[in-house]
């Protein structure tokens, strides 16, 4: 309206209002705020930007998020997530693993668009997000577990993500969830009361409703907190790893106990079946990773080197190699073959809480207590060509030399010598001008 003052005003109740202060009315309340109310008394919103150019309105709020507003419909155009939380897990979502979603010690999920990591906060849990799980067979499908004691199933639709379904029975906060592989129709949950919960899993789910999931079987499987809960490639075996030391093979078929894993000293983190052989990973806070057979369910080997908790080892390259982060910050490459680690990178500075790694094996990401969410990139293939490069360059190098020698061309040789780094050759040709009386050699060392 001519002659009028528009002024953007935003609290402690994350909610924006616009008021026209010539006339002194309220011309728009927000409805769709992804801010939450601050609740110890202090503000939600700490900041409001406006850009005329681009009629948009940014929100600042105090959990480090700006969401941006077009001016005119104030539908929220791009949503810019910061943290200083730890990171708890991480999955890839979507076709082609086009997103990743990640917890960060809040009851809020940031789902990132890996190409240019715009996020989106999905929000429905009342506390802490603790587990997240994803599957092959419906990648646009996302099930996460809360210290609210529920389970909940998101839905993806282009980028946009919502709540499909959700699962209460659990008398205690999750601890892990998992998906099966090969068929998407049920989800296996663990958590802090001891039990492991087999959820059955609608195969068309719907983004206009919410559905509630029945619960299909219940074990009390531990005598301590359940840490991880996989499932076989087959579907057909599920793992779960405990405070209690142990990890234990159930059926999928009915939960029935097939055996106990005993061997670590301390409580397990972590468990993964192999994508190719019968055999399962377990990572504990003893500091060791242990390859167990199914057959006979006996350890057939023990990884040491990290100096702390390990937690979380993941199976690659067929089953022939894993990887492993731990308490001590480092990810640690392992060949199953020799039981040796072949490399270690640093780059956190804190513990490792979550690691997961691509389909197709050319990129893992991994996350902890220092906030650092940290994309690793596989340079196996271009180190090699690399070293093939420098071999034959090398090659070049030596055979110019030799036939420099062959010739008596001595001073170019003993330039060429000194860059391959040839101290007895050097010597020799030196001698060899000293004897010659030829000029140059001190220009030719400099």
């Amino acid at each position: 309206e001519p002659n009028s003052l528009l002024v953007a005003v935003a609290g402690d109740k994350g909610i924006v209002t616009i008021w026209d202060v010539i006339h002194n009315r309220m011309v728009f309340r927000q409805s769709n705020s992804v801010v939450k109310a601050a609740t110890d008394g202090g503000l939600a919103v700490t900041g409001l930007l406006y850009c005329a150019a681009l009629k948009t309105l940014a929100v600042v709020s105090v959990d480090h998020n700006i969401i941006l507003h077009h001016a005119t419909t104030f539908a929220i155009t791009k949503q810019l997530v910061g943290f200083s939380d730890e990171i708890l897990d991480i999955t890839f979502l979507g076709v082609k693993e086009s997103h990743m979603a990640v917890a960060t010690n809040s009851c809020d999920i940031k789902v990132y668009k890996v190409e240019d990591m715009s996020c989106q906060l999905l929000q429905g849990h009342s506390d802490i997000v603790v587990a997240l799980a994803t599957s092959s067979a419906k990648p646009s499908v996302l099930v996460s577990g809360s210290k609210d004691k529920s389970v909940r199933v998101w839905l993806m639709t282009e980028d946009s993500v919502m709540c499909v379904a959700l699962a209460m029975r659990h008398t205690s906060a999750i601890t892990s969830v998992t998906l099966p592989t090969n068929k998407c129709d049920f989800i296996v949950s663990a958590a802090l009361d001891t039990t492991i919960k087999l959820w059955n899993l609608p195969t068309k789910l719907s983004p206009d409703k919410s559905e509630s999931l029945n619960v299909r079987l219940t074990t009390i499987a531990h005598e301590k907190d359940i840490n991880s809960i996989c499932i076989a490639p087959n579907d057909k075996l599920i793992a779960t790893g405990s405070l209690d030391k142990t990890a234990k093979v159930w059926s999928s078929e009915d939960l029935s106990l097939v055996g106990v894993l005993r061997g670590h000293r301390r409580g397990v983190w972590h468990v993964c079946f192999s994508p190719t052989d019968q055999v399962l990973l377990t990572s504990s806070s003893d500091c060791t990773l242990k390859l167990w057979a199914l057959s006979d369910l006996s350890c057939i080997k023990t990884l040491e080197g990290h100096s702390s908790s390990v937690m979380v080892g993941r199976f690659i390259t067929q089953g022939l190699q894993v990887l492993s982060v731990g308490a001590d910050g480092l990810l640690k490459l392992w060949s199953i073959k020799t039981s040796e680690c072949l490399k270690t990178f640093e780059h956190h500075d804190a513990k490792i809480w979550a690691l997961v790694v691509s389909k197709e094996e050319e990129r893992l990401v991994t996350g902890g207590a220092d906030s650092q969410l940290v994309v690793w990139r596989d340079v196996t293939e271009e180190s090699l060509a690399q070293r093939q490069q420098e071999q034959q360059e090398r090659a070049l190098q030596d055979q110019e030399l030799a036939n420099r020698l062959q010739n008596q061309d001595l001073l170019p040789a003993l330039r060429l010598a000194l860059t391959l780094e040839r101290p007895a050759t050097v010597l020799n040709i030196v001698q060899a001008v000293l004897k010659s009386d030829r000029d140059g050699l001190l220009d030719t060392v400099r």
